[in-house]
């Protein structure tokens, strides 16, 4: 077993996934650029940071033979690019993944077979093939920002008037998260799961966080101030410095990351 870096990276003037063992002679294409250009009309699309991997396979965007942007999935033996079994929208241009419960979710391009409308972005899940590649929602949800906590799958969605902090369960229909707070939450965005304000409790019979990861968050309250959120699992916090309290604008949090070490030893200078 190696490990070895992942990345996009560019080659022959286009988008490839480059691998690297952090040398200069160990670091190659993962997918030959030129193979890809060839078989699959301009290569990778690279809208965003969007490259996963999971279940020993990466799933990134790239262009298929005809130039849309599909579902790219590589693993040690291959790779395929592939649209949804049953989806006749013109690319699936899959965007914002995540894994959960042994499958990858993430928004998708949508569109129902007869249907004249334009296509909807929706979630969507996949097994790494084309068969095993679905739609779950089909009102133009438009995931965005999916994260795993509490064993629910949340992201913020279209609810058909607002953006609103959504949870899937594995099955059935994702729904709004409701609950203490929740009417004061708009445009959820960077759903980040942190230990934040937590310890590691090194009791028998094995070590575990006490309490447990919150899920914390982005979002606008009624004002249209963008404060940062904190959800446990039951209750949502909408955290205030007193310094900005009444701010028209609040906080305005955004990338949203966890930084641990080690109770009892001192934080680096500056934090």
């Amino acid at each position: 077993m190696a490990e070895e870096l992942v990345f996009f990276g560019t080659g022959s003037n286009q988008y490839s996934i480059w691998k690297s063992d952090g040398t200069s002679s160990g670091t190659k294409p993962l997918i030959n650029a030129s193979v890809l250009g060839d078989d699959y009309g301009s290569g990778l699309t690279v809208p965003g940071p969007i490259l996963l991997y999971a279940n020993n396979r990466i799933y990134a965007q790239g262009l298929d033979s005809g130039g849309a942007a599909n579902l790219l999935v590589w693993n040690t033996q291959g790779y395929n690019i592939f649209n949804s079994s049953g989806n006749n929208a013109s690319a699936l241009i899959p965007q914002s993944f995540a894994a959960y419960d042994g499958r990858v979710y993430f928004n998708g391009s949508y569109l129902k077979q007869g249907s004249l409308a334009e296509p909807a972005n929706e979630l969507f899940s996949t097994d790494g093939t084309a068969g095993g590649t679905t739609a779950i929602t089909d009102k133009g949800r438009d995931p965005g920002s999916l994260a795993v906590a509490f064993g629910k799958l949340f992201f913020s969605g279209y609810n058909g008037s607002d953006i609103v902090l959504y949870a899937y369960e594995g099955s059935g229909q994702p729904a709004p998260v409701g609950g203490a707070g929740f009417d004061d939450l708009f445009n959820p965005q960077y759903l980040t799961v942190s230990v934040a304000g937590r310890e590691i409790a090194f009791e028998f019979p094995t070590p575990h966080l006490t309490p447990p990861p919150s899920l914390f968050m982005s979002g606008q309250d009624s004002t249209g101030a963008t404060w940062l959120y904190r959800y446990d699992g039951v209750n949502l916090t909408k955290i205030v410095p007193a310094s900005l309290s009444g701010s028209p604008s609040g906080l305005q949090p955004y990338n949203l990351t966890g930084l641990v070490w080690p109770a009892g030893i001192e934080a680096p200078a500056g934090i």
